[in-house]
C-alpha cells in the first residue's frame, strides 16, 4: 500500500495534468459541435476498422452456418421481391403505367451489412456495421434482419455506421398485432434479451396468447409487416387502461453476424420520429440532437 501512496506521491504533477488534460478534451468535443461531429466521425471510423480487423478471425469459424442463414435470407428476400414485382405487374397492368411510373414503384431499397461489433451488457447497447456514408447510410434508417428489427442507424462516417440496438431502452418501434391490426410500440425493459414489452394498446382490445407481432409501417424506418415476435403473457397494471404484453422475439439478436439497412425511398430513409404518436420509431432527445 505504501508503495502506491509513494508513486501517487512521485507522479502526482503528472497525474493531474493527464486529469485536467481528459476534462478540457471532453470540453471541447461536447460543448462544440463541429469538434463533436469530428470526433464522432473519427471515432467511428478507427474503431470500425479495428473491430473489423479483430472480428475477421472469429467470423471463419462460423463460415458454415452463416452462409446457411445468409442463403435462406436471400431466398426469403428474392421470394418477397418476386411477390412485389407480381403485385406491381397487377398494378401495371390493371392502370396503365408504363416506363418511369413502373419505376417509381419500387419503394425499398435493401443493402446487405455486416455487424463487426455487438454489445448486450448494458441499458444502451450499440452495433457497428461495415457500411457508411459511401453507401448511402443516412441516420434514421432501419436495420432488419430474417429475424425481425435489429435497431436504428444513429451515425455514419465513410464506411461504417454506428447503430443504436433493439437492446437499448431508448429504442421504441412502432407496431401492431397482425391478427387485428391493433397499435402499440415495443421496446426493450432490461434484462431478458428474450423478450421485448408492448405497450399503448388500450384495454378492450382483443388480444390472445400466441398473437404475431409485427411493425406498423408507420415510420420511414421498417416496412409494415416485418416479424418481432409473438405474445406470451399479457395484462393491465393496476390504475392502468392499456396491456401491458410480454412479446418473445422470434430470434437471437445477439448471434447475427449479418443484417440489412433499410432505404425508404418514399421517406429518404431518415425520419426519427417526435413524440406525437405519427412515427413511432425515435431515440432519444440527446441523440436527435447530435
Amino acid at each position: 500500500m505504501g508503495n502506491y501512496i509513494r508513486f501517487i506521491l512521485q507522479n502526482l504533477p503528472i497525474i493531474l495534468f493527464l486529469i485536467l488534460e481528459l476534462i478540457s478534451i471532453n470540453l471541447a468535443i461536447n460543448y462544440d459541435n463541429r469538434r463533436k461531429n469530428l470526433f464522432l466521425s473519427t471515432s467511428n471510423t478507427v474503431s470500425g476498422y479495428i473491430q473489423s480487423q479483430l472480428g475477421t478471425a472469429n467470423a471463419y469459424f462460423d463460415l458454415k452456418e452463416e452462409n446457411v442463414t445468409l442463403s435462406r435470407e436471400n431466398a426469403a428476400l428474392k421470394k418477397a421481391i418476386l411477390n412485389y414485382q407480381k403485385r406491381v405487374d397487377t398494378v401495371v397492368q390493371d392502370t396503365g403505367f408504363i416506363g418511369k411510373e413502373y419505376q417509381e414503384l419500387d419503394r425499398y431499397k435493401i443493402i446487405n451489412a455486416e455487424i463487426i461489433s455487438n454489445s448486450f451488457s448494458s441499458l444502451h447497447n450499440y452495433l457497428t456495421i461495415n457500411v457508411g456514408k459511401n453507401q448511402n447510410i443516412r441516420p434514421g434508417m432501419g436495420v432488419m434482419s430474417s429475424q425481425g428489427p435489429v435497431g436504428l442507424v444513429v451515425s455514419a462516417s465513410n464506411n461504417y455506421s454506428k447503430v443504436i440496438s433493439l437492446y437499448n431502452i431508448e429504442t421504441v418501434i412502432s407496431a401492431k398485432i397482425k391478427r387485428n391490426n391493433a397499435l402499440g410500440i415495443v421496446r426493450w425493459e432490461p434484462y431478458d434479451l428474450r423478450y421485448m414489452v408492448m405497450r399503448e394498446i388500450p384495454r378492450h382490445v382483443d388480444i390472445e396468447m400466441g398473437d404475431t407481432v409485427v411493425t406498423s409501417g408507420y415510420s420511414f424506418s421498417f416496412p409494415e409487416g416485418v416479424p418481432i415476435g409473438v405474445v406470451e403473457k399479457y395484462n393491465v397494471e393496476s390504475g392502468e387502461n392499456d396491456y401491458t404484453v410480454s412479446v418473445r422475439l422470434i430470434g437471437n439478436l445477439y448471434q447475427l453476424q449479418n443484417c440489412l439497412v433499410v432505404n425508404d425511398q418514399w421517406g429518404v430513409g431518415n425520419e426519427i420520429s417526435n413524440n406525437n404518436g405519427e412515427n413511432v420509431d425515435r431515440l432519444s432527445e440527446k441523440q436527435e440532437e447530435e
